[in-house]
Parts: C-alpha cells; structure tokens; sequence
C-alpha cells in the first residue's frame, strides 16, 4: 500500500470513529434539537495544524481536523515511542509489528480526544452563547482567527471541552485496552494498560506545549497544557467509577497510578524541579475550581445542545484505535 491509500485508509478511520459517537442513538436522544446536525470530515488539503468546529445556521455544526494536524501527530508519536521511556516500558523495540501496533494507537488516541473536545464545544453551548463565535479553533495564532470574547472566559470554556473530552476517551479506553495490551505487553495486566493510556495523554499534551513554544504568535485563549493535562487527569479519576469495563482497581491504587504516573512524566521524563511540579499543580487546581464558577457565570446551561446535567458516556464506543 503506497503513501496516499495509507493516508486515505487513516482518514476514513477517523471518519468512521466520529460517526460512532454522532450516530450514537443514546447521545442524539438527549439533543435539545431533534433536527441538529453535526458533521464530521477531514480536510486532506489543508496542511496547517489544527482543527476546528462551525457553526452554520441555527442547529447545524461541523467538525473538521486538517490533514496538518494528522501529518503532526503521525510524526509526534514516531518520535515518543522511541525517547520516552516511561510509554510502553515492556514493548520490545525491535519488533516492528508491535511498534507499528503502538504507534497507530497513539495516533488515533489523540485524534479521538481532539475530535471529542471540538464536539464538547457544541455540546457544551460555547458556540451559542455568544451571537459573535461561529467558528472554535483548537490552536489560534497568526495563521487563524481569535474568538471576539476576554482571554479569561475562553480559557475556561476551552477546559470544559477538555473535561469532556476526557470522559469520552477513558469511555472509549474502556472498550478496547484488554485487547490492546495483550498486542503490545509480553506481560498484560489492567494497571500496565491504563499507566501507558495516562502516559500516552500527557504526551498530546506536550505536543501541544512545542506547538505553542513554536507559534510566533500565539494567542492566550487555551489554558497552559500543564493545566490542560491537569483537568484531564482530574475528570478521568472523577468519572472512573461511572464507566464499566475499565481494569479494576481500588480507589487508592488509581489515586496513585495516576498520581505517579504524572509525577515520573514530568519530573524525570521532561526534567521540571520537583518543587516547581507543586507549583504547577497547585496553579492548576485553582484554575480547575474556576472553571465551574466561570461556567455558571455565564449561564451556560441554557445553552446547551443537549437535556439534562451531563452527556452519558457509558455507552460502548468502539472504533478503530490501532
């Protein structure tokens, strides 16, 4: 298979992911809108990095990922699989048909929860609330335009895609990662799956960190990726006992994994001083509880696309993942 059936094959995988969550009947029950639309593609011409959600009309919405941000992601995850040590630690490095198995995962990991965050904007009102946005970029610099609303508002609308976001992937997580570690792990156990499935997360998130280093002008609209990262670790340990199917573990040894997990990524992994990691994380929880005031602020609720306090996300969503 040559180049352009392979990216073709990728494209459609990520076509036919999207459709699993926006054709799911127990999602679209709880839409306010019986008629709302919401499209899914990926524009294979436009390599820039990044996607995006619309608006058009009143209830339809459309999702794009621009083949720029697969292309990255593509060669973001060739590069971690062989300098981070902590991600897939047993995975034998010389076996080319487990390495192809991982870096597919990772690819189509961090391209699920992308899509999932530009869906919560619809989901979440962020595109209603305000008669000036009809369009949410997920990285906004010189190249894209920003919304017409204050930094600080933003921000926090951005982390309330990011604790959706983070439910659907560990809902998803829950659907495949038995049958994943065994492709991967000479040795499967559930805590090895969920550590890599942490590990493999922090990773996007520092992809997002070089590509904010890099932009010449980068715009303040996003939360810090290490905040980022802090709301999805957060969410996932939140939501943990309300998704079947994830490996059973107790509450103090999911506490730690997670826990440990991050601390090893941050502190031995990326080099950050101990004491500046507690900084860090106690900068981060306090943005993480101004997230909901800001929400409520704003009166949000009456503009969701959707009844009821929250999304189930308990729903099998299987999909492509490697």
């Amino acid at each position: 298979m040559d180049a352009s059936e392979v990216w073709k094959d990728v494209f459609q995988n990520l076509k036919s992911n999207a459709d699993v969550y926006l054709g799911s009947d127990k999602i679209r029950q709880v839409y306010k809108n019986p008629g709302l639309s919401i499209s899914f593609s990926v524009d294979d011409l436009d390599h820039r990095i990044n996607a995006c959600i619309r608006k058009s009309g009143s209830s339809n919405y459309d999702i794009r990922i621009l083949a720029g941000l697969v292309g990255a992601l593509e060669q973001h995850g060739n590069e971690v699989i062989h300098s981070c040590p902590i991600l897939f630690s047993d995975l034998d490095r010389t076996d080319e048909k487990r390495i192809g198995i991982a870096h597919s995962y990772l690819l189509y990991l961090w391209l699920d929860f992308i899509f999932c965050h530009e869906w919560a904007h619809a989901l979440c009102g962020h595109l209603d609330f305000d008669s000036r946005i009809n369009e949410w970029y997920e990285f906004e610099n010189e190249e894209f335009p920003a919304k017409e609303i204050e930094n600080q508002i933003s921000q926090r609308l951005e982390a309330e895609a990011d604790s959706v976001a983070a439910k659907f992937s560990l809902a998803r997580f829950s659907t495949y990662w038995e049958g994943l570690t065994k492709e991967l792990s000479p040795n499967p156990t559930g805590k090895r799956a969920l550590r890599d499935y942490v590990i493999a997360m922090l990773l996007l998130f520092k992809f997002f960190e070089e590509l904010r280093a890099r932009a010449e002008k980068s715009k303040n609209t996003h939360p810090i990726p290490f905040n980022r990262a802090f709301i999805f670790l957060a969410f996932c340990l939140g939501e943990y006992s309300n998704i079947p199917g994830l490996p059973v573990l107790s509450s103090e040894d999911k506490d730690l994994l997670f826990g440990v997990a991050a601390v090893e990524f941050y502190v031995k992994v990326l080099g950050i001083d101990p004491t500046q990691y507690l900084i860090k994380s106690i900068e981060a929880a306090k943005f993480t509880e101004s997230v909901g005031r800001t929400i409520e602020s704003l009166g949000m609720n009456k503009y969701r696309i959707y009844a009821g306090k929250k999304i189930n996300v308990n729903g099998k969503n299987e999909g492509k993942h490697a």
